[in-house]
């Protein structure tokens, strides 16, 4: 993302949170943009985060369907006299070694209703979660790899994409 826009979408925010379309505003949005990009600059080690449309668009869209999925079955085993719930802990191995991959692929699985990840263990490449609803260990598992490849997809660098296989 260049300068320009992050800057722009800074003072954009900076002016809806005052609520007030104004010189003044819009000059100290300004500044403070340009001091939280100084300060709080968009990198992960030594490389600045590359963001891909295309896969971010396809990530957020995976995980709002899920969102909503999980939802509605969460509700209708809430509202159930005798839900049938197969809660199980669930062992999936991560392809990518990259710590980041695996908080953030932890975080979005944590926004699931009934799916908590329990432990990421990084060293061995392993994400422990327990799910309320599992009828299917594979099925739990090729959703964390489907979700895991779109968030490098996405976020990662090209050495992270060709490791995926």
């Amino acid at each position: 993302m260049s300068l320009v826009v992050r800057v722009t979408a800074l003072v954009c925010l900076w002016v809806l949170l005052w609520g007030d379309l104004s010189a003044a505003n819009i000059l100290s949005g300004i500044v403070v943009a340009a001091a939280v990009i100084g300060l709080f600059p968009i990198t992960r080690g030594h490389r600045r985060t590359v963001v891909r449309p295309g896969p971010a668009v396809r990530l957020a869209g995976a995980v709002l369907a899920d969102l909503a999925v999980s939802n509605v079955l969460l509700t209708r085993d809430v509202l159930r006299r005798r839900p049938d719930l197969g809660a199980d802990l669930v062992e999936c191995r991560l392809s990518s070694g990259a710590p980041w991959v695996a908080g953030l692929l932890a975080n979005l699985l944590a926004l699931t209703p009934g799916m908590m990840p329990v432990e990421v263990d990084v060293d061995a490449h392993l994400l422990r979660l327990h799910d309320l609803r599992v009828d299917d260990h594979d099925r739990v598992r090729a959703k964390v790899t489907r979700w895991e490849s779109l968030v490098v997809r996405a976020f990662g660098t090209v050495d992270e994409i060709g490791a995926l296989g």
